[in-house]
């Protein structure tokens, strides 16, 4: 089997752009910590579908909207928890759309922390 990549949408931003169509909105008004709750939720139940289990991921995109409206640690743990509960090839793309704006050394120090993501990983 091929290996697939997986994508993961946050879409919030600082404030929606005019010439933007993606799916996105302003953070103001909208449970960014409950969105993050439901993912990590519907990515646990996707987690043990037998279609996904029998896969190999050879990518994680997080996109959106602007996924680092988000701190460092959140993002992280985002990661990791995709990283518990799928597998992923030995040489595999992880990508996080993010913003100039958003963007801090505190953030990009996070994501770098390294963390096992193995082909024998997942559940």
């Amino acid at each position: 089997m091929n290996p697939a990549g997986l994508y993961i949408h946050i879409p919030f931003c600082r404030s929606k752009c005019a010439y933007c169509s993606f799916t996105s909105y302003p953070c103001a008004g909208h449970d960014l910590d409950g969105y993050l709750a439901a993912l990590t939720q519907q990515a646990t139940q996707m987690a043990t579908h037998p279609c996904v289990r029998e896969r190999t991921f050879a990518s994680l995109f997080i996109g959106g909207g602007t996924p680092t409206v988000y701190d460092g640690n959140q993002l992280a743990d985002l990661l990791k928890t995709c990283r518990s509960l799928f597998r992923f090839a030995n040489v595999s793309e992880i990508s996080i759309e993010a913003n100039p704006n958003t963007l801090t050394f505190q953030k990009t120090s996070a994501l770098r922390q390294p963390a096992p993501y193995y082909e024998s990983g997942g559940i």
